[in-house]
């Protein structure tokens, strides 16, 4: 017999994980190393691509208004990550 799970569907999306940009924005700008954080897996390649191209050239406004970020997107495991660290102060 087959069990039955009762499940609301997730809100539509366009196939990107919902990040908290603000929280990791605020994570990395206090971190005196500069170290790494996975900002999300993806659901294509492409879209990890994407979103790593977005935040290099300062479109992600969450990130853009606090300073500058350096990201990049690797495929571990099946999985496409989008990888991101803090380089510097906004400029005005």
């Amino acid at each position: 017999m087959t069990e039955i799970q009762w499940e609301s569907p997730p809100p539509r999306g366009r196939g990107r994980p919902i990040v908290d940009w603000d929280t990791i924005a605020a994570a990395l700008k206090t971190d005196p190393e500069r170290r790494w954080v996975r900002a999300g897996a993806y659901v294509s390649r492409a879209s990890a691509a994407t979103m790593a191209r977005l935040i290099n050239t300062g479109k992600i406004a969450a990130l853009a208004r606090v300073g500058t970020f350096e990201a990049t997107s690797r495929t571990v495991d099946g999985e496409f990550r989008v990888y991101v660290r803090y380089t510097g102060e906004a400029t005005p």
